[in-house]
């Protein structure tokens, strides 16, 4: 399996796991998933089909790259 398939299943797997919004804007009136809502999800997935993903800040967004 290449890293595409392998990617596309993690994506599946995520999309079926029920992730929960957690963050809220008042202002606007709609929920938004944070990092933390989805991160360990993802690393436990990218772990059982040995992919590898690292996180990067930078001042507006955060940045995962997948090897």
């Amino acid at each position: 399996m290449n890293i595409y398939e392998k990617l596309q299943h993690c994506r599946v797997d995520l999309q079926k796991s029920g992730i929960k919004k957690t963050g809220y804007n008042k202002f606007s009136d709609y929920a938004y998933f944070e990092l933390e809502d989805f991160l360990p999800k993802t690393q436990e997935l990218f772990l059982q089909s040995g992919l590898c993903g690292i996180v990067t800040f930078e001042k507006e967004f955060a940045m995962l790259t997948v090897t």
